[in-house]
């Protein structure tokens, strides 16, 4: 059955499908830019008396020298870092011998590392395309043969993923990311089971960018999932407000249940839960916001604009 699709699929092949193809390509490399771009040390981040945002831990043993003064006389201490230790905590100050440790670590990984991690990078971005191409040929072929459909699926995923590193390299906490908006807007313009598979594929995507954050990961997953479903036969853009406010108690309501399992401080995760929150809110802006535009960029008729055309007050239809 599979393979029967497959090839009838792969008999439809035109000139159109290979400038998709070709556009693919381009969407690969962008993607990957995204997430390698602006991918700063450690200490362009950071400045001695500067408050920390997110906690820092070692990613492997070292040893740093930092130099101590005592009745005048100044002496190089040699201190042992082990593997998983906690180096900045959230809320704590950065010091010297913070800066010395962020050294130490960006002597090793990003620098000596650079290369594996953009061949990761490559690679994570290239398995993800591929899972998405071949989940279009099985279950969603009309958006596979629909140009604007593909392209409005790789803005969406671009936008995402540059908006997700300006937030990941800024002071901002990660839970400020707007992963829901697309995940709304792929489910008012196409349809929610598509919405619910990118959502999926870039929370995962998102999530290993921040450090194997499973927090951030779930509330991605239930934030968005949340605002696909509250979308489900939206009719009035002040509906939009609704959905953002759901996907605003369910990011609140999943890092209060992941900062609970982890036995966290209640003041940490309850602040966490408040970001979230507010991620609902930026969602409501963006989606009103980007909405008409893409509804006119994509020539895409959405239940909202029907009923707009329909209103007995609109323009058009008095002229008539």
């Amino acid at each position: 059955m599979i393979k029967n699709r497959i090839k009838a699929n792969l008999e439809r092949l035109t000139i159109k499908t290979f400038v998709r193809g070709v556009f693919v390509v381009f969407l690969f490399v962008l993607i990957a830019m995204g997430i390698v771009i602006n991918d700063r040390p450690f200490t362009a981040r950071f400045r001695e008396g500067d408050v920390a945002l997110k906690p820092i831990y070692a990613p492997h043993n070292f040893t740093y020298s930092i130099e101590k003064s005592k009745d005048g006389a100044v002496t190089v201490e040699q201190i042992e870092t082990k593997r998983g230790e906690l180096i900045i905590a959230k809320g704590q100050r950065v010091s010297k011998g913070h800066i010395a440790q962020l050294l130490n670590i960006e002597e090793r990984e990003f620098h000596k590392d650079r290369v594996k991690f953009i061949a990761g990078v490559l690679l994570l971005v290239f398995l993800l395309l591929l899972v998405v191409t071949i989940y279009l040929i099985l279950y969603e072929p009309k958006i596979f043969h629909e140009t604007s459909s593909l392209v409005l699926i790789g803005v969406l995923s671009l936008f995402i993923i540059f908006v997700a590193r300006a937030v990941i390299i800024s002071p901002m906490p990660s839970f400020l990311i707007p992963l829901a908006s697309v995940s709304m807007l792929l489910a008012i313009l196409l349809n929610p089971r598509m919405a619910i598979f990118i959502t999926v594929l870039l929370s995962a995507a998102i999530s290993i960018n921040v450090e194997n954050s499973l927090s951030l990961n779930i509330m991605f997953l239930f934030g968005g999932i949340a605002g696909i479903f509250s979308t489900r036969n939206i009719k009035r853009r002040w509906q939009i407000i609704r959905s953002g406010t759901y996907v605003g108690i369910a990011n609140f309501a999943s890092i209060i249940t992941i900062g609970l399992l982890n036995n966290l401080n209640s003041e940490s995760f309850i602040a966490d839960g408040i970001w979230g929150f507010i991620n609902g809110v930026l969602c409501i802006f963006i989606v009103m916001g980007i909405l008409p535009l893409l509804e006119d960029l994509f020539k895409m008729t959405t239940n909202i604009t029907l009923l707009e055309l329909s209103d007995m007050n609109h323009p058009l239809l008095k002229q008539m």
